[in-house]
């Protein structure tokens, strides 16, 4: 699979010209719906096109799915202007972006241990479960994601070629069994990983939102071996399958 991932990616690459055009904005506009897919957003895709795109909203759209999908679309365009400066990872930063998804629809959380606000990217407090594997305890969270970001960073120095999906996939598997946020975790993992592959101008990597059950599965954490192969070897098959789409002409 990675052999081949690595002939249709220099194949797509020839084509798309990242360069010097850019990410097209049909599939910028498709990842972000797949991510909103993904973290539980039910929307007709081209209701959630026309909200991108300002065009005349469907009555049956509600404003709190509006506002998500305004403030989504701002942190990614916030994070396009950050991996052009390639901006290194940090606490702060993730917690900046948090803050970007959550910003008109997040709100102050009371816990047994205190109080927090995820329109301001705190993290969350208390404890979490979830059936994908055991989260950070809450006082852990800061120096966990500290060292993810610190180690991210290290190995920004040495990725090439497909190296970037391993790196993206292994971020945001570390990142979902932290679980930093008390919302919107799905979708802030998801937009590191595609904001390394922006860093070094690789392709977008979507998620269909029809294979959200693959997705949980890919990332749940084995007792007996917690680590992200499964995931990574999912998001590169993903992404293969999308970009086999992008360079094979269809019948």
């Amino acid at each position: 699979m990675w052999q081949e991932l690595c002939r249709t990616r220099e194949e797509y690459l020839g084509r798309a010209k990242l360069a010097t055009k850019g990410y097209s904005p049909r599939r910028v506009e498709t990842l972000l719906y797949e991510i909103a897919r993904l973290d539980g957003m039910d929307i007709k895709k081209q209701d959630f096109f026309n909200i991108l795109n300002d065009i005349e909203i469907s009555p049956k759209v509600e404003r709190e799915t509006v506002l998500r999908i305004k403030d989504l679309s701002n942190a990614f365009l916030f994070l396009m202007k950050c991996a052009q400066q390639r901006k290194r990872l940090s606490s702060d930063f993730v917690r900046e972006v948090s803050a970007k998804v959550m910003h008109h629809t997040g709100k102050e959380e009371t816990t047994p241990v205190g109080s927090y606000d995820t329109s301001l990217g705190d993290f969350r407090l208390g404890e979490e479960y979830y059936e994908e594997g055991v989260t950070a305890n809450y006082d852990q969270i800061p120096d966990k994601l500290d060292s993810l970001c610190k180690e991210t960073n290290e190995k920004l120095n040495n990725v090439h070629d497909i190296l970037t999906v391993k790196l993206g996939a292994d971020f945001h598997y570390y990142f979902s069994h932290i679980k930093p946020f008390g919302a919107a975790n799905i979708t802030v993992a998801l937009l590191f990983m595609n904001y390394i592959q922006m860093m070094f101008l690789e392709p977008l990597i979507i998620i269909p939102g029809e294979d959200k059950a693959k997705y949980l599965a890919a990332l749940k954490m084995q007792k007996d071996n917690p680590t992200p192969e499964v995931f990574e070897r999912f998001v590169g098959e993903e992404l293969l399958k999308n970009l086999r789409k992008e360079v094979v002409p269809q019948k």
